[in-house]
């Protein structure tokens, strides 16, 4: 997601912006396990931003227009995944 499309959200509507209100509100399809938010585009309206990922010029627009960033970090997964190997 850019900036760009923060600024076409409703901020009454959407008083945070995160993974789980986006897809409750069909913004974004089901699926996705992390939100990343960039900086194209122009942001004028505040947002509270809930993202896994912020770009740096993205964070600097929702900063200026009154908005917080809050990164989420993505747990990681337990254990390794072993390769398989073929017996000779």
């Amino acid at each position: 997601m850019n900036a760009q499309d923060l600024e076409l959200l409703d901020p009454k509507k959407f008083p945070e912006v995160s993974l789980e209100t986006l897809t409750r509100e069909k913004r974004i399809a089901r699926g996705y396990d992390e939100l990343v938010i960039l900086g194209t585009g122009e942001l004028t309206k505040a947002f509270s931003v809930k993202a896994n990922k912020v770009s740096a010029s993205a964070k600097e627009k929702i900063e200026k227009a009154g908005g917080k960033v809050n990164v989420i970090e993505i747990p990681k997964r337990k254990g390794k995944l072993k390769k398989k190997t073929q017996a000779s």
